[in-house]
């Protein structure tokens, strides 16, 4: 009783319809060899399950040419000889002293984001009507107390005239300084 329920999964599957062959031929053919063969089975009838003769034959698969294999040659005892010879031969470079040492970098404790296309984030906005002119500075990461004073230092400008937006992480500067802010950061090589 339980083989007679396996039975329907081992049924042969039957064969494919006409317009998938179609399809198939369409996307894989290369040959024109190969069209005319499969142009000329899709015209006939199609074939009954017990004739052999007008079953699809499969595909020829054509041999592939053996390309010879480049050989690697086993170094001669004079080839290695004189490779060795080369890299003794070969002075080491001394080592010239420094003259004049570059300063080291200060260490900064800020960082200054850069857009999606490589631009400071420094924007000019204005307020009340136009007359409140701000310069605003986004994408800082670190120590914004750090950055304020940097800028009142190298900018010339008032601590009253810089400001920290806490909730954004901004500095907001009063007055268009978008040149000024953007040359300070380049120097910086943000």
């Amino acid at each position: 009783m339980a083989s007679s329920a396996l039975l329907p999964f081992l049924r042969p599957s039957p064969l494919p319809r006409q317009s998938f062959i179609r399809s198939f031929i369409r996307t894989i053919s290369t040959s024109p060899r190969f069209r005319q063969e499969a142009a000329s089975l899709l015209t006939s009838s199609s074939p009954s399950k017990g004739d052999p003769e007008r079953q699809i034959p499969p595909p020829v698969q054509k041999p592939r040419p053996s390309r010879p294999q480049p050989q690697a040659e086993p170094l001669s005892q004079q080839k290695r000889q004189r490779q060795l010879a080369h890299l003794q031969l070969q002075p080491l470079l001394p080592q010239k002293p420094h003259l004049q040492q570059k300063p080291q970098p200060e260490i900064l404790h800020y960082h200054i984001s850069r857009t999606a296309s490589n631009e400071l984030r420094v924007y000019h906005t204005t307020k009340r009507g136009g007359n409140l002119k701000e310069t605003i500075v986004k994408g800082i990461t670190g120590d914004v107390v750090a950055l304020r004073e940097d800028m009142i230092r190298m900018l010339g400008l008032e601590e009253l005239h810089i400001r920290i937006n806490q909730l954004t992480n901004s500095l907001i500067l009063k007055g268009f300084k978008k040149p000024e802010v953007t040359k300070f950061f380049v120097e910086r090589q943000f």
